[in-house]
């Protein structure tokens, strides 16, 4: 069993008391009990809440540091703004190169922060080898948001893949020598 977190303060010394952290605390479990083969992870993520002096994206843009918690514009760190999330993970495996894996997302973004919105996806995918040269693997995913700034109304969408994988191993004849 693995506990983490992962925080960030802007202008505190640390995000223990703070108002305002980024946090993202996360919890793994490589074998489930009871089920030694199911693998877990849980993640939350809580960042960028709009505080009275503060205001939306705070954390990624302010008056001293004008490119905020960025490198040259490009986002760093959480993959969500402004919002409250979480994920979660489930792999079993069937072998070292056999494995059913599931996930689940969700994220609500407050309104005050271009508006708000809500994102919820599932999704599940299985790699499996086939024989000694051919795997195959495949994944699908379920997407419904609603950001209104975007578009209004609820929106979802399907991706799925596959691919199959040939890898021929190189078989060295022997020779037998008189």
């Amino acid at each position: 069993l693995t506990l983490y977190n992962d925080s960030l303060v802007v202008d505190e010394i640390s995000p223990i008391g703070s108002t305002r952290p980024l946090l993202s605390p996360g919890i793994y479990l490589p074998q489930f009990p009871k089920i030694p083969k199911l693998e877990v992870r849980i993640e939350g993520l809580k960042n960028g809440a709009v505080t009275a002096n503060g205001s939306p994206g705070f954390d990624y843009w302010d008056a001293r540091y004008r490119s905020g918690y960025t490198n040259n514009g490009n986002l760093m760190g959480a993959w969500t703004r402004s919002a409250i999330a979480g994920q979660a993970w489930a792999r079993y495996s069937f072998s070292p190169r056999s494995n059913l894996q599931f996930g689940y997302r969700h994220e609500e973004v407050d309104r005050h922060f271009v508006g708000g919105g809500r994102l919820n996806d599932f999704s599940g995918g299985a790699e499996v080898m086939l024989t000694h040269d051919l795997a195959f693997s495949g994944s699908i995913q379920y997407e419904v948001w609603n950001f209104p700034v975007l578009r209004p109304g609820p929106q979802s969408n399907v991706t799925a893949q596959m691919q199959f994988t040939f890898r021929p191993q190189l078989r060295v004849s022997q020779k037998s020598h008189p």
